[in-house]
C-alpha cells in the first residue's frame, strides 16, 4: 500500500514539470553588467526595459554593476541605463529570445545643459535714441547714494556720464544752463545723465551730458532738515606722525518748500558745511653749516575748509499754459592752509577763498500741443581769490623740506550772462528746433 503510494508521487511530479515545461520554453531573461567609459562598473545604475507595446520593466543595478530580469516574454525591446551623471547615447535595440540573454550596456559622461533667462520688467529693447545703453534717470531714493558734498556729487556724476565727444568733457546743465556750481542735493528733483545724445537740440554730440532739474515750490507748506557729524575717534593714528591728525565734519542744512498763493509757490534751500582736515608735514632738518640731515621734523596740522550755499526759488503760473521761473543760488566757501603737508611746512600754505551767484530767469509758453517756445536768460558771477599766508622768501631742499612761499596774490572774477531762446515744433515722430543762443563772458 505504500509503495503505491509512492509511485503515485512520482507520476504527479512528472506530470507537473511536464505540464511546465512548455510555458517556461516561452519565457526570456536578461542579465547583463553596466559600464563607464573607462570600463569600470557602475553601481546601482537603473536599467529600463521598453517592448513594442509600451510597457515598461525597471531594475536596479547590484553594487558590482550587473543586473538580471527574469521571466519576461520574447520579443522587441529597447533597453536604456542611466547613473548620475552618466548616461546612455541611445536606447539599445535587441531581440529577446527564448531562454536566457546576455547584454553589456556602455554609459557616457553626461552633458550638462544650463539656461539662465534674465528678464527686466518693464524694459524692452528699442531704437528710441533716448534709451541708449548709457541713458540713466535719477529720482527719489537712488539720488541718496550719491555724494552729499558737492565735489562728491560732481565726481559720481562725471563717473556715471562716462567719457564725452571731443576734448572738453562732459558738461554739467542745471535747469538748462552750463557754467554754474552744482546744486544741494536736497534741492534736486531729477538728473537725467546722456538722454537722447543725437537730439537736434544739442550743438553737439550729447554722450557725457549730466542734466540736473531742481525743484518746484509745492502747493502744501513742507520741510527736511538734516545733520552729519564725524570726528577722528575711530581713526587710526599715521605711523609717520607722533600724535592722530584731527578730523572734524559738520555738515547740515535745510529745506522749505510751499505756496505763496493760488499761482504761485517757492522752494529755499540752505547748506553749511564745515570741516576741518588733518595734514601731515614729515621733513628733515638741516644742519646750517653743512646743510647734512640731523633729525627728521614731523608735524600734524589743521586745515579747516567752511562752505555755505542758499539757494531760493519762485515759480508762478502768469495763465494755465504759460510758467515763469526764477532762480537764486549764492555760494561762499574759504579754505585755508591749503597744499600743507608732505615736505610742505606750514609757511607754505595758501588762503583759498571764493564766492559765486548764479541768477536764472525761465518762461515756458505752450503754443500749442505741437508747439512749444521756452526763453532762458542767466546771469553768473564768480570772485576767486588766492593769498598767500606767508611773505618769508621761499627755501625749497629737495626730498627734505618746503618753507616759505613768494608773496602770491591772486584775484579773478568771472562773469557770464546767458540768454537761450528755442521753439519746438512737433509732428507725429519729429520734432524740430529752431534756437537762438547768446553767450557773452567777461574778462
Amino acid at each position: 500500500m505504500q509503495c503505491l503510494r509512492v509511485q503515485h508521487k512520482v507520476v504527479l511530479t512528472i506530470f507537473i514539470f511536464a505540464a511546465a515545461a512548455p510555458i517556461l520554453a516561452q519565457t526570456a531573461s536578461v542579465h547583463g553588467r553596466v559600464l563607464d567609459p573607462s570600463g569600470a562598473v557602475v553601481p546601482h545604475a537603473t536599467i529600463t526595459l521598453t517592448d513594442s507595446a509600451g510597457a515598461t520593466t525597471t531594475e536596479t543595478a547590484n553594487g558590482d554593476g550587473s543586473f538580471s530580469v527574469a521571466t519576461i516574454a520574447p520579443g522587441e525591446y529597447n533597453i536604456i541605463a542611466s547613473a548620475s551623471n552618466l548616461e546612455q547615447e541611445k536606447p539599445l535595440h535587441i531581440s529577446l529570445h527564448p531562454g536566457p540573454n546576455s547584454i553589456r550596456l556602455q554609459l557616457r559622461i553626461a552633458a550638462i545643459r544650463q539656461q539662465t533667462t534674465v528678464q527686466e520688467a518693464g524694459q524692452g529693447i528699442s531704437t528710441d535714441a533716448a534709451s541708449n545703453a548709457s541713458a540713466l534717470v535719477l529720482q527719489g531714493k537712488a539720488l541718496e547714494s550719491l555724494g552729499n558734498s558737492p565735489e562728491d556729487l560732481s565726481t559720481d556724476l562725471q563717473a556715471l556720464a562716462g567719457p564725452s565727444a571731443g576734448p572738453g568733457g562732459g558738461t554739467v546743465f542745471i535747469d538748462g544752463f552750463s557754467g554754474g556750481q552744482l546744486p544741494s542735493k536736497d534741492a534736486i528733483r531729477e538728473i537725467r545723465i546722456n538722454q537722447n545724445p543725437f537730439s537736434p537740440e544739442y550743438d553737439k554730440l550729447g554722450y557725457g551730458r549730466v542734466e540736473i532739474l531742481t525743484k518746484p515750490g509745492a502747493d502744501k507748506y513742507h520741510g527736511d532738515a538734516y545733520y552729519n557729524f564725524g570726528d577722528s575717534f575711530w581713526n587710526s593714528r599715521n605711523p609717520y606722525a607722533a600724535e592722530k591728525a584731527p578730523f572734524l565734519l559738520k555738515e547740515y542744512g535745510a529745506s522749505v518748500e510751499g505756496p505763496l498763493r493760488k499761482r504761485a509757490s517757492f522752494f529755499l534751500t540752505v547748506d553749511r558745511a564745515a570741516i576741518d582736515n588733518g595734514a601731515i608735514i614729515n621733513g628733515t632738518t638741516l644742519d646750517e653749516h653743512s646743510l647734512t640731515v640731523v633729525d627728521p621734523f614731523t608735524q600734524v596740522f589743521k586745515i579747516p575748509q567752511r562752505r555755505i550755499r542758499v539757494s531760493p526759488r519762485l515759480d508762478f503760473q502768469l495763465t494755465p499754459s504759460d510758467t515763469f521761473s526764477m532762480r537764486y543760488a549764492f555760494s561762499d566757501a574759504d579754505i585755508r592752509h591749503s597744499g600743507v603737508g608732505g615736505f610742505n611746512l606750514a609757511s607754505t600754505g595758501i588762503h583759498n577763498s571764493g564766492t559765486d551767484q548764479t541768477a536764472q530767469l525761465v518762461n515756458t509758453l505752450v503754443i500749442s500741443p505741437s508747439l512749444l517756445n521756452e526763453t532762458r536768460f542767466q546771469f553768473y558771477r564768480a570772485d576767486i581769490r588766492s593769498v598767500s599766508e606767508d611773505s618769508s622768501p621761499q627755501l625749497d631742499v629737495l626730498n627734505s623740506f618746503t618753507g616759505g612761499v613768494r608773496r602770491s596774490e591772486h584775484h579773478e572774477i568771472r562773469l557770464r550772462i546767458t540768454s537761450f531762446r528755442t521753439t519746438r515744433l512737433i509732428r507725429g515722430q519729429h520734432t524740430r528746433f529752431v534756437s537762438g543762443f547768446v553767450s557773452a563772458p567777461a574778462c
